[in-house]
């Protein structure tokens, strides 16, 4: 039959105090650290969007350029007499 031992229930009651006080600790380093990654990675989307903008800037201004040699290649192919 268990006894009743006030002493050992007071260590306890001590104990499990500060193991909850040090999880209470590493809740919040680990919200920190959530809020650290969340901010780090909409930081790396946006830089990724301004990359994606800059590639089909790039892409259109180069496909222009391309397009007009080849169309003034099929010109001069047809028009055999200037």
């Amino acid at each position: 039959m268990l006894q009743y031992d006030g002493e050992n229930d007071g260590k306890e009651a001590c104990r499990l105090k500060k193991k909850k006080k040090s999880q209470i600790g590493f809740r919040v380093a680990a919200g920190v650290m959530d809020v650290f990654g969340v901010a780090a990675a909409a930081l790396a989307i946006v830089v990724l969007l301004l990359m994606l903008g800059s590639l089909f800037s790039w892409l259109r201004q180069d496909l222009a350029i391309t397009f007009a040699d080849l169309t003034d290649n099929i010109t001069d192919a047809v028009i055999i007499g200037k």
